[in-house]
């Protein structure tokens, strides 16, 4: 087969390993779907592609390491108009490269640009007597967020959405607190990164009851912490295993 038209068919995402079967083709049609993203080395895996249409999606940025190879090679052979492609950092090496087939903007319309993280909120939200720490940041790209606690390591993690569904570009990472502690909120991406602290126990006073739990949950896991604790949390898994395994 040479040829493949798989316009209209409400496609969301397509992969280099799915189209290993027609190496062949010449002409991959793709228009008119709903493709936010198209990932791996398609220039190896149909390595006589003449033309392929990608017109009328949901693009919004072209990874190097994906497109390069393809634009390179195929250049005005490849149609992406109809996209709402986001012109970063990330896009930089378009503006290298020469038959584009897409009009780029100019540098002082802003393109090509890229800004640090911020955050915007990092704060404890108290759900009954349950507790949460929340950190909201924001930055272009989308930055990753995490948490971690004063001497461990990362407890919690947030990757940022694979599409900007038209210009979000923030990220939102909640984790359940299981001890009075102070939890850092960790934010990042390509061009820096910033941090912010919450003292959880400071917060949670305000609420009598989140308090009283927090409390019994902190004081259980410094029980654990303890050898003895540890000793008799071993020996009770121990015994539920030998009572699972003989009843």
């Amino acid at each position: 087969m040479e040829e493949l038209n798989l316009s209209s068919n409400d496609l969301r995402a397509v992969t280099a390993a799915e189209l290993r079967p027609f190496e062949r083709l010449r002409v991959l049609d793709l228009s008119n779907n709903s493709i936010e993203q198209i990932v791996g080395n398609f220039s190896s895996v149909l390595p006589r592609l003449d033309a392929l249409n990608l017109a009328d999606n949901r693009l919004e940025t072209l990874p190097e390491p994906t497109w390069r190879p393809l634009v390179e090679r195929l250049k005005s052979a490849v149609r992406l108009d109809g996209n709402r492609l986001h012109y970063n950092c990330e896009m930089r090496w378009l503006s290298r490269q020469e038959d584009l087939p897409l009009p780029l903007p100019g540098a002082g319309d802003g393109a090509f640009q890229c800004v640090a993280p911020t955050i915007g909120n990092a704060s404890v939200l108290v759900e009954d007597d349950r507790i949460f720490v929340v950190c909201e940041a924001s930055g272009d790209p989308a930055p990753r967020v995490a948490w971690s606690t004063d001497g461990d390591r990362m407890m919690s993690r947030a990757e940022p959405s694979s599409t900007r569904r038209r210009g979000a570009l923030s990220t939102r990472c909640r984790l359940a607190v299981t001890r009075l502690t102070n939890y850092t909120c960790v934010a990042s991406n390509l061009v820096g990164h910033v941090t912010a602290t919450v003292d959880v126990a400071d917060a949670v006073r305000a609420s009598p009851r989140a308090w009283q739990a927090m409390k019994r949950r902190s004081s259980q896991l410094d029980i654990i912490n303890t050898p003895l604790g540890f000793v008799a949390t071993l020996a009770t898994i121990a015994l539920l295993a030998y009572l699972l395994k003989h009843h």
